[in-house]
């Protein structure tokens, strides 16, 4: 039985999504496994919201997808090449979904992921249950086995 040839690693950039990104960087070393990083955003939360009835008539609202994947790209680059530059083959994709836990599933899904590490907040009592998790949802739905990491960083 063979250990994980592909390992997707999904990232909001926090300091807790770093410790998944390292544990999989000691994964992919150990294992010689390929690494998926991942960045999954809602791309409507890219666009203006107006409280005033008939004010996005008179401001007009412009596509900030083009230059949000950009940065998000270059952030991206950037932690490949700050925690994974031991790692031989890293891909970096940038995913949009309106759903964070369903966009994971699905590059996982669709690049044949062996597993997905990935770090939780920790979260509990009301700010779990109005924001809820991530984890928890790919952890239900994930096509393959999931690594959660638990970080102390708030």
């Amino acid at each position: 039985m063979s250990f994980s040839q592909k390992i997707l690693v999904p990232t909001d950039f926090s300091p807790a999504s770093a410790l998944a990104v390292d544990a999989a960087a000691l994964l992919a070393k150990q294992f010689g496994a390929e690494v998926t990083l991942l960045y999954v955003y809602d791309p409507s939360l890219l666009t203006p919201f107006f409280a005033v009835p008939g004010a996005g008539s008179i401001i007009s609202s412009v596509d900030r997808t083009p230059e949000f994947e950009t940065a998000a790209r270059g952030d991206l680059e950037r932690l490949r090449k700050e925690r994974l530059g031991d790692i031989e083959k890293v891909e970096v994709i940038v995913h949009q979904h309106p759903s964070a836990a369903e966009g994971i599933c699905e590059i996982a899904t669709k690049g044949g992921c062996d597993m997905i590490v990935l770090s939780t907040h920790g979260r509990t009592g009301l700010s779990h249950m109005l924001i809820g998790s991530v984890a928890e949802r790919v952890v239900r739905h994930a096509p393959c086995p999931v690594l959660t990491l638990r970080s102390k960083t708030k």
